[in-house]
């Protein structure tokens, strides 16, 4: 998880399914802001405007609007990533992963 810390968000384009998210679930957990589609099982997670901004896949324009957001906003930046740390550390602890994958 090393890599996370060196970049400022987490962008996730994809327009193929992801089975669970944990790409996403990581760069939370390191105070990355998400912006991400919904193609998978992230979806289960990801609340637009509340813990990540969502746009769906193949809108370029859509993308564009919360690249901007996140950039200029620095209240909201700070409130997704807050938001997202508290989720992960409450959801999706290291234990709970173990226990969920045997």
């Amino acid at each position: 998880m090393s890599l996370y810390p060196a970049h400022d968000i987490f962008l996730f384009p994809s327009l193929r399914r992801d089975p669970f998210g944990l790409f996403h679930l990581e760069a939370m957990a390191c105070g990355l802001p998400v912006v991400s589609t919904l193609t998978g099982g992230q979806r289960e997670f990801l609340k637009n405007g509340e813990n990540a901004l969502c746009f769906e896949g193949g809108r370029e324009e859509d993308l564009a609007v919360c690249l901007k957001r996140i950039l200029t906003n620095e209240d909201l930046r700070k409130s997704l990533v807050g938001k997202a740390r508290r989720l992960v550390a409450a959801s999706y602890d290291f234990e709970r992963y173990v226990t969920d994958i045997r």
